[in-house]
């Protein structure tokens, strides 16, 4: 038997903890999170760091593990769309390890990804490639200065004109200036930018 910090209480479980396991998470999305954790273990671009980073470090370490990640290419796209329970596995055995690794992945490609799903048209589906392959990383640049998240009170427009077909993005002043988009100025290459339409 497996010890540990639960070892006692499953000793002394009514019920044998392991086929629970499997029957609660299911047998191919626990062995998922061991070879998640098996490469991650083994692999040197996850190994601890020995020495104190600085802020600015530790992002582009953090950076440099999120690329990793893409290459081993745990839960492929179609898969993450098909089984999302996968997808979801797979951001808890990732965050066991580091959750800023967890989070900025989400951040820099899921987050874009779900957004332009959403929001998007066929021709943005091979921006979405370019995203899973890690050709392009993105932000949300939906919080501006006095209005946070209040989407209804953004001031931030986008006019479409026809001529250039093209939308032309503008900011009136300071206030409704966008703000707080993660990864805008050090990693992403796009932004999914949030504002007013006007047409």
């Amino acid at each position: 038997p497996r010890t540990g910090p639960l070892g006692l209480y499953r000793s002394k479980c009514t019920f044998d903890w392991r086929r629970f396991r499997i029957k609660f998470h299911g047998q191919d999305v626990l062995e998922l999170k061991m070879n998640i954790w098996t490469h991650l273990a083994t692999d040197p671009v996850f190994a601890q760091q020995s020495k104190d980073l600085t802020l600015e470090e530790k992002r582009w370490v953090t950076f440099k593990k999120v690329k990793r990640l893409i290459q081993l290419d745990f839960v492929p796209f179609e898969v993450a769309m098909s089984e999302p329970e996968k997808s979801m596995a797979w951001v808890g055995a990732v965050g066991m390890y580091d959750w800023s690794v967890a989070a900025r992945k989400m951040l820099l490609i899921d987050f874009l990804v779900s957004n332009v799903l959403g929001a998007g048209t066929e021709r943005h589906q091979k921006f979405v490639q370019d995203l899973v392959q890690g050709k392009a990383y993105g932000c949300f640049a939906l919080t501006e200065i006095s209005h946070g998240t209040n989407s209804k009170a953004m001031r931030t427009t986008a006019q479409f004109e026809s001529k250039e077909q093209v939308f032309v993005i503008h900011t009136p002043d300071f206030e409704a200036a966008k703000a707080w988009s993660g990864n805008m100025a050090e990693t992403a290459t796009h932004a999914s930018v949030f504002a007013q339409l006007i047409t």
